[in-house]
């Protein structure tokens, strides 16, 4: 049998939806991980009756802005998180957004640019609204009926730095792809998977001091390279003895 995903508006292409209603799966809930899961077998190919009732949500818009230039920001990807699931939208020409269909009476935090992005602007640090770093420290925001269009919301974001470089078999020189690579401080922050060539880039690095570690994981698919023994850079076996990558304005692209 075949698993019939389900969806709410503005998930599907080719849809003249209207986009102020909030999304919703099927049975009746905004989460996917809720949703009731539909199934089409040989014996069963149509579905009747899956009736959606959709309610009005809100808006939460602002301006992005370049915190060193004030120049406005554009195709940076501002989100409205609720928890597991958010919804999205890009940045204008002027660095404006608009998200409409927010759930009313729901807590959220949003959250402005970082290294993953449908909208094609990576090269700034993710920020929370109101200027803070790490999603545990962000004001919590929320619309109800007579308040449904929050303005205002808006994010001055620093650039940001990539590190990239190659992985190779240490015995044979040749590249390995399918590899995970990541900085951390601590506490890891994204990564890249290598390509077929070994090379990898990993993009939205904030400003700071690295260690860099490549592993095998689930981050790079089926075709991982579960093979290979994890190593810190410069050929370390541990954190401790990793060196030290440094981001800065002076270097903001590591490479090698």
């Amino acid at each position: 049998p075949s698993p019939v995903p389900s969806g709410g508006p503005g998930q599907w292409a080719g849809c003249s939806n209207n986009s102020s209603y909030v999304a919703e799966y099927w049975q009746e809930t905004p989460q996917q991980n809720d949703a009731t899961s539909l199934t089409i077998t040989p014996s069963v190919r149509e579905i009747d009756n899956i009736d959606f009732t959709l309610e009005q949500g809100g808006t939460v818009s602002g301006q992005v802005t370049d915190q060193a230039t004030g120049q406005p920001l554009e195709n940076i990807q501002v989100d409205v998180v609720f928890g597991p699931y958010g919804i999205g939208r890009c940045t204008d020409a002027n660095g404006n957004y608009t998200i409409p269909g927010v759930n009313l009476d729901t807590s959220f935090w949003v959250q402005a640019g970082g290294p993953y992005s449908f909208c094609g602007n990576t090269g700034y640090v993710r920020e929370y609204w109101q200027e803070k770093a790490d999603s545990t420290a962000a004001d919590l925001l929320t619309l109800s009926a007579g308040s449904a269009d929050l303005t205002g919301i808006n994010f001055t974001l620093e650039v940001s730095g990539t590190i990239s470089g190659t992985v190779t078999d240490a015995t044979t020189g040749d590249p390995i792809a399918n590899l995970w690579v990541q900085p951390t401080q601590g506490d890891p922050f994204g990564g890249a998977c290598t390509d077929a060539q070994g090379n990898y880039t990993i993009v939205g690095v904030p400003f700071g001091t690295w260690k860099l570690q490549a592993f095998p994981g689930p981050y790079c698919g089926p075709d991982s390279a579960i093979n290979y023994q994890d190593e810190w850079w410069q050929e370390k076996t541990s954190q401790a003895d990793a060196d030290l990558i440094i981001v800065d304005e002076t270097t903001p692209d590591v490479t090698g």
